[in-house]
């Protein structure tokens, strides 16, 4: 899990706030449990960025805002009032009652809805909008891709069932009420590089990042890779040229 500019080992019970990135790496799964709004289980290999997780003490109070940019998401969203949002690309779903799996690689999606309904709509990647919002619902299957407009069929597909995690197939297990009196202590890693950062700085979270990673320019090794690319990254010219942008002395004529 990425919190902040650091790199953490998830252990059962650490508790799950907004901003973190989740990986799922190897043939691992992470699951989360809001006490109040669903469940959602990670497949791997996948990576979700927690954009939006509107709680107060046990209950949401907003639209629970996710980008699932690669790997399987198996989403029970029990949120009838905010509801959920997964951004994949090129689409996007919105839940407040339904059991939906999703599988997202760069510039693909795949949607099933096992029960309830749900609805897709655009990313919010900033690329050409696709249709109008279209609503799925219970056994609905829905594809799409950059070269492939969205299909929709009645049923998921033989590849789509063969490719799915096992552990997605049947209904998510629970465990929170194990965790909720734990106290995790998460021991710290390494900072994330400007390799893993990269993406993030280039992607629909744009803006976000670059005030997030800021600190990382202080480390010698960031700063050199940033400055290799500044170009891409206009608004941290500032912090790493500040001489460029001190007041001209006026000259005196003679």
């Amino acid at each position: 899990m990425l919190r902040d500019t650091t790199w953490y080992k998830l252990v059962p019970g650490t508790r799950f706030q907004e901003g973190d990135i989740l990986v799922a790496a190897g043939t691992g799964q992470i699951q989360v449990e809001l006490f109040a709004g669903g469940t959602f289980n990670l497949g791997a290999p996948a990576t979700l960025f927690a954009a939006a997780v509107p709680i107060t003490g046990d209950k949401l109070t907003g639209l629970v805002d996710l980008s699932l940019t690669e790997g399987w998401l198996k989403l029970a969203a029990n949120a009838p009032a905010a509801g959920y949002r997964v951004q994949l690309d090129p689409a996007s779903v919105d839940a407040k009652e339904a059991v939906v799996v999703m599988h997202s690689t760069p510039g693909a999606m795949e949607v099933f809805v096992e029960s309830g309904g749900v609805r897709l709509g655009d990313s919010g990647t900033g690329k050409p909008k696709s249709a109008a919002a279209t609503d799925l619902k219970a056994g609905d299957y829905a594809s799409q891709s950059a070269e492939r407009p969205l299909r929709i069929e009645p049923r998921a597909p033989p590849t789509f069932v063969a490719a799915l995690p096992r552990h997605m197939i049947d209904a998510l297990p629970a465990f929170a009420a194990k965790y909720k009196a734990a106290r995790v202590q998460l021991v710290p890693g390494q900072q994330i590089t400007y390799a893993e950062a990269e993406p993030w700085l280039s992607g629909p979270y744009r803006k976000l990042f670059l005030k997030r990673f800021q600190p990382r320019l202080k480390d010698p090794e960031f700063r050199t890779a940033v400055d290799a690319h500044i170009a891409r990254y206009p608004e941290w010219d500032r912090v790493l040229h500040p001489e460029k942008y001190l007041p001209k002395t006026p000259v005196q004529a003679k």
